[in-house]
């Protein structure tokens, strides 16, 4: 198998949101189009969830990688009401 070596560059497209889920009443799951490094997805100041378009932001209190090397989901823990 040939070495490549350099930056890869992929296909152009920045990876993505693919979907959201709501585990319950302060928890999302947040899918992403592709694996993702982990630096940076584990900090909850790097997410915000608004309700109508951007009104009444909630904080998030904690978030889980859904894999410790190259997760494609992360589970975002909302503190309780």
């Amino acid at each position: 198998m040939p070495h490549i070596t350099g930056p890869f560059t992929g296909i152009g497209v920045a990876p993505y949101v693919l979907s959201a889920l709501a585990l319950s009443s302060s928890r999302v799951r947040l899918f992403f189009s592709e694996r993702m490094s982990p630096t940076g997805l584990a900090t909850p100041g790097n997410y915000t969830i608004t309700e109508d378009f951007g009104s009444d932001p909630r904080v998030v209190a904690t978030v889980t990688l859904g894999h410790p090397t190259q997760p494609n989901y992360v589970d975002l823990q909302l503190p309780k009401p």
